[in-house]
């Protein structure tokens, strides 16, 4: 996840320590996440889709 603002993943892990159910989709190489990607993590049960507009790696 190198686009995602690693700030966030100790949130994160914060939540997922206080019992929350946290998934992080995998990049695929060309550095996406296919739509069917978010269509097979996303359940009834979500409550939350956290996702990067720009990266903050580069700002773009």
């Amino acid at each position: 996840m190198p686009f995602h603002f690693i700030g966030s993943f100790y949130l994160y892990e914060q939540l997922k320590r206080q019992g929350m159910d946290i998934t992080i989709l995998p990049v695929q190489e060309d550095g996406t996440i296919s739509p069917y990607q978010y269509e097979q993590a996303i359940t009834e049960e979500t409550v939350l889709i956290a996702v990067s507009h720009i990266s903050w790696i580069n700002g773009f």
